[in-house]
């Protein structure tokens, strides 16, 4: 089989350092058909600096600080058959890139690969996959209200489950933003990201896109041996803050947009809202920080407001 040409998009926005490091480890990848293309969502001018002295393609995107919004400036960028997008704070590993393309076949439409996070990332798949006992018990029951089931899926409450533990290829709903690639005229087709996810902290435009690719008909490969390692770096002193109130709108439009509700998830999604709301507010008096749960309230109330908003326009 001929191997295609890729484009492997890098957005980044302000954070020169870690690009460097990010770019370093995708010039290592033994792969030999590929561009890469640095496109800078951001102002700091080291970014350019950065990208000429790695002889990569320099894209600027200053329109608005929107991740989405770069993504779509990068896949209209870019010149392959296969685009693959990651995160500017990520270390791609050896094997990374031909392993993702290798996955590519009749029918595929998209390819993730891993994601390797710090050990206090505190997923929930990972947690209940090392908890013993009562702990085990307790989170076990959490994953059960808010219907957190299976691996790689989107259940019919539009409850989104994470990779951890899947050890071998196979296919999924969704990929993760840092690790992701789709055929170029597919992801054309969709419609590219929808930008409205972007609005604050960027969140769900990959599983969006991902849904809307499985819609397509065409199927979405996990391959575990394509990883990286994400080294989650945030310059936003606000972030946690910020990050528990668009999580919380996004995700909401996000599943009243794709009209993932079904079946059971009728009677399963407010249960799942309810029980998602008093884990914040346990969050937030262990943490002893109320923002977490009035972020948490404010951003369900956005989301369902920008679901009515966009129905208006429609």
């Amino acid at each position: 089989m001929k191997k295609p040409f890729v484009s492997v998009v890098v957005c980044t926005r302000n954070r020169p350092d870690d690009l460097r490091e990010c770019l370093a480890s995708l010039k290592k990848q033994g792969y030999l058909k590929f561009e890469i293309i640095v496109v800078d969502n951001g102002d700091d001018k080291r970014t350019a600096e950065v990208a000429e002295k790695m002889s990569v393609r320099y894209v600027p995107a200053p329109l608005k600080p929107n991740l989405p919004y770069a993504r779509n400036v990068g896949l209209e960028a870019s010149k392959g058959e296969i685009v693959v997008y990651c995160d500017d704070d990520i270390i791609a590993e050896d094997g990374w890139l031909p392993s993702l393309i290798s996955a590519y076949s009749e029918g595929v439409g998209a390819v993730g690969g891993k994601v390797l996070v710090p050990e206090t990332s505190g997923l929930m798949e990972e947690e209940l996959e090392k908890a013993k006992g009562l702990k085990k018990a307790v989170l076990g029951f959490l994953a059960f209200l808010i219907d957190y089931r299976g691996r790689g899926k989107v259940t019919n409450t539009g409850q989104v489950t994470g990779f951890y533990g899947i050890t071998s290829v196979q296919e999924v709903d969704h990929m993760q933003g840092c690790n992701m690639s789709y055929r170029k005229v597919l992801l054309e087709k969709i419609g590219g990201f929808d930008e409205m996810f972007g609005i604050g902290y960027p969140f769900r435009d990959d599983t969006d896109a991902s849904v809307r690719v499985k819609k397509t008909g065409q199927k979405i490969i996990f391959v575990p041996e394509a990883s990286v390692f994400h080294k989650l770096s945030k310059t936003d002193p606000k972030f946690y803050r910020r990050n528990y109130y668009y999580r919380n709108c996004e995700h909401i439009y996000f599943v009243f947009k794709n009209s993932l509700i079904h079946g059971s998830g009728y009677l399963k999604f407010p249960v799942q809202q309810m029980a998602d709301i008093l884990i914040y507010a346990a969050l937030a008096l262990r943490e002893r920080n109320p923002s977490v749960f009035t972020a948490t309230v404010m951003g369900k109330l956005a989301g369902f407001a920008l679901v009515l908003r966009s129905k208006k326009t429609l």
